[in-house]
């Protein structure tokens, strides 16, 4: 006999709603207020995700497909963009790189589910 317990065994742990608690840059925490960044992400087990970004004051709607790659690795798709996100701890954080100048900056994003 089969319960609806077992069903939820199989739902991926990414499904659910996650919301950015922490931004890095350079491994300096940064306060969300300050560099006025907020977001929202809902995974749904369908393999879509959908959900809400502002970026200094400017919001937007996300959306798209997401994958499972192992255990600890999630790649999301919107459009032609492929986000990575790793787990650590309790987080999903998404790393990114780029040059201001000649100086490398590293911003890693922290999400936690809700």
């Amino acid at each position: 006999m089969m319960t609806s317990c077992e069903d939820d065994d199989d739902v991926d742990p990414i499904v659910g709603t996650w919301k950015l608690e922490k931004v890095t840059m350079n491994g300096d925490e940064i306060d969300l207020d300050v560099i006025g960044i907020s977001a929202t992400v809902t995974f749904k087990d369908d393999g879509t995700y959908s959900g809400t970004a502002n970026f200094e004051g400017n919001p937007e709607s996300i959306s798209g497909t997401w994958e499972r790659k192992d255990s600890e690795t999630v790649y999301i798709y919107e459009d032609t963009e492929t986000i990575i996100l790793k787990k650590e701890g309790e987080y999903y954080t998404n790393t990114e790189q780029e040059y201001s100048g000649e100086t490398l900056i590293t911003m890693k994003m922290f999400f936690k589910k809700q």
